[in-house]
């Protein structure tokens, strides 16, 4: 699990120790119809299942929850939802800021040239280059920075995934973090890559 935590203030000689806290992140996916109507995706069961990490983010709840789009390799009529639990440190008085962060198709990809897509995203950690991530965005061709909604650092990954393509994105980050992203159009494990450092 990544680590969020501050600096703890000393007392005397001894050292008040804060609980550890982050962002709580749930992901259920339904590759067909047949586990898409077992309720497993409906609001209420996801919320019900999220609100047991409170404990790491007690700021606030968000949901979504979609289908994946003909062609995009899962079995016809499956879906996906997401929970998540906000640890409001980056853009903290900001709703905008909570999550999943979703991105509506209005474009093809200007990286890729596919079909556009819906984008949602939980993510927990710190991305430490977020800036010069979305400053990256903006120098690909296309692609257009009035979409971001909020000054939240895991937002970038949402940009840099749209613009940028998802290999590129990946090796873009710079940080802690863990984070799921759906892909309505292209769907979840149906492109693989690996980067190589050296």
């Amino acid at each position: 699990m990544l680590s969020l935590g501050r600096s703890a203030p000393l007392v005397g000689r001894r050292a008040l120790v804060a609980p550890r806290r982050h962002c709580g992140i749930l992901a259920i996916l339904a590759p067909d119809a047949a586990a898409a109507a077992d309720g497993r995706l409906a609001e209420s069961a996801v919320r019900a299942r999220t609100s047991r990490l409170q404990h790491r983010g007690p700021d606030g709840q968000g949901f979504a929850a979609g289908g994946w789009r003909a062609g995009g390799g899962l079995g016809e009529g499956g879906g996906w939802a997401l929970g998540h639990q906000r640890l409001a440190i980056v853009d903290p008085d900001s709703s905008a800021a909570d999550q999943p962060f979703y991105l509506a198709a209005d474009a093809a990809s200007p990286a890729t040239g596919d079909a556009a897509s819906s984008i949602a995203l939980v993510a927990n950690g710190e991305i430490y280059n977020h800036h010069a991530i979305l400053s990256r965005c903006e120098a690909a061709a296309g692609y257009d920075l009035s979409r971001v909604q909020s000054g939240s650092d895991c937002e970038a990954i949402a940009h840099a995934y749209t613009a940028l393509g998802a290999d590129a994105a990946v090796r873009s980050l710079d940080g802690m973090f863990a984070f799921v992203l759906i892909d309505e159009v292209r769907s979840v494990g149906t492109t693989r890559g690996r980067s190589r450092r050296g």
